[in-house]
């Protein structure tokens, strides 16, 4: 984490500036995506009234860890023909035995998506699974070419060759290694379509992939950028200064060339799936139009 450095009166200038690097999203089929809310509330806007209670959770079973059509849909949205990417599994347990938790990993390009998907079907738990944001050295795959082991290595700041998001990640306060309630998540993604319209509207900013974390919102936004370029961590500096509060964070954090984030379509696992803090399945929800 960045350590806090308090207002930054040049941060709306930092937002506007990376406006140049910002370029809108490719043509992708957005059939069956969760449209948007016709309305979205002002920033901070707290709704009146919680949200009502989760339904009781049904059992899962091993099938329920992913859902190989959500992930089809989510890999070519976020990785290039051809490219490679890492996709990195936390306190995974194989289905062949419980044994201790461990990390494991596996480096594919999209034409690998059915082999990363029966990859992901010899799980039987895990905390979460997670995809590298930019563009990765392609020598990375003979780690683990088109197939998920026990990591030895993993992808680091060295290893990525051109940034291509920079991520939005909106997360609401609660205590650490615990699952969002249904009125946090909801906390959460109105804030980020808060911050959207802000970016859009007033600074002319390109449409976003927006997305479900499982436990909060992702808004990306695609960029071109060296690897070691830092204004991305200046931007992320700036939105969370003139966003955040304590009820939602915008998390500073996000900012390494190296980043990962939610591989959409695997089920969040932090702590225990309860009723009034679940479990869920992570998602993109909406896709922009070509600009």
């Amino acid at each position: 984490m960045l350590h806090e450095e308090g207002p930054n009166p040049a941060g709306p200038a930092l937002v506007l500036q990376a406006r140049r690097h910002l370029s809108p999203m490719s043509v992708c089929d957005c059939s069956g995506l969760t449209p948007s809310s016709p309305e979205d509330p002002a920033v901070h806007q707290v709704p009146a009234q919680p949200a009502p209670p989760a339904p009781p959770l049904p059992p899962r079973n091993r099938s329920q860890l992913f859902d190989p059509d959500e992930v089809r849909r989510a890999i070519p949205l976020l990785e290039e023909s051809g490219q490679v990417f890492e996709v990195r599994i936390l306190k995974g347990v194989p289905e062949t035995g419980w044994g201790k938790p461990r990390t494991f990993a596996g480096y594919f390009t999209p034409e690998d998506v059915q082999e990363l998907i029966k990859g992901l079907g010899t799980f039987k738990a895990w905390s979460g699974v997670y995809i590298t944001l930019n563009s990765v050295d392609p020598a990375l795959r003979a780690r683990s070419a088109g197939r998920i082991k026990e990591a030895e290595a993993t992808a680091s700041d060295g290893d990525i060759v051109r940034r291509r998001f920079l991520l939005l990640d909106f997360d609401p306060v609660r205590p650490s290694g615990i699952s969002s309630s249904d009125f946090e998540l909801q906390l959460a993604m109105e804030r980020a379509k808060s911050v959207r319209g802000f970016l859009d509207e007033e600074l002319d900013w390109p449409a976003p992939l927006l997305a479900l974390s499982g436990n909060g919102a992702h808004l990306l936004y695609r960029v071109d950028l060296p690897a070691e370029d830092s204004i991305v961590g200046s931007v992320l500096r700036s939105v969370a200064t003139l966003y955040s509060d304590k009820l939602v964070e915008v998390d500073r954090s996000v900012f390494s060339p190296a980043q990962l984030t939610k591989l959409y379509g695997t089920m969040a696992c932090k702590g225990d799936s309860i009723k009034e803090r679940p479990h869920r399945l992570s998602r993109i929800l909406e896709v922009p139009d070509v600009h």
